[in-house]
């Protein structure tokens, strides 16, 4: 499936959704000057597109035991891209992996309970290959809304 235009109206009801995912389609269409039910069946388009692929919620990870968050940069040698994949999956701790291009294969991010943890995360994953961590500091930008080009 490739490209789908989008008006602005589909815009504005992405731009809100992606704040806020759990308003009325009433209290949308208020927002934006239509009815709920032109909402709900624009709404259900994007969804039928995969425009929008899901509904979450965003957990604030240090009241949940994860105040350490960490990107694993790996260099892995081909037989062993498939392992990793595995194992990043099996992770619980590992809540984002990317396949990039540049001195790294793998980015993984991971949200850990403590220091000792993430060394121990660090020895799982030097049994593949080369491992470099960057340790967040702190996050001036996160889940930022995907908003229409200009």
């Amino acid at each position: 499936m490739g490209v789908v235009n989008l008006d602005a109206v589909d815009w504005q009801i992405l731009s809100i959704l992606q704040q806020e995912a759990r308003i009325s389609f009433k209290e949308l269409g208020q927002r934006i000057g239509l009815t709920g039910t032109a909402i709900a069946e624009r709404v259900r388009k994007l969804e039928d597109e995969g425009i929008i692929k899901g509904y979450t919620i965003k957990l604030n990870r240090e009241k949940v035991g994860l105040p350490v968050m960490a990107f694993f940069k790996l260099r892995v040698n081909v037989e062993h891209c498939k392992q990793l994949r595995e194992l990043a999956v099996s992770l619980p701790e590992i809540i984002e992996t990317h396949r990039v291009a540049g001195s790294e294969y793998y980015i993984l991010k991971a949200v850990l309970p403590s220091m000792q943890h993430l060394e121990l995360l660090m020895e799982k994953f030097l049994q593949l290959g080369s491992v470099e961590v960057s340790i967040v500091l702190s996050t001036p930008v996160a889940d930022k809304s995907i908003q229409k080009r200009i």
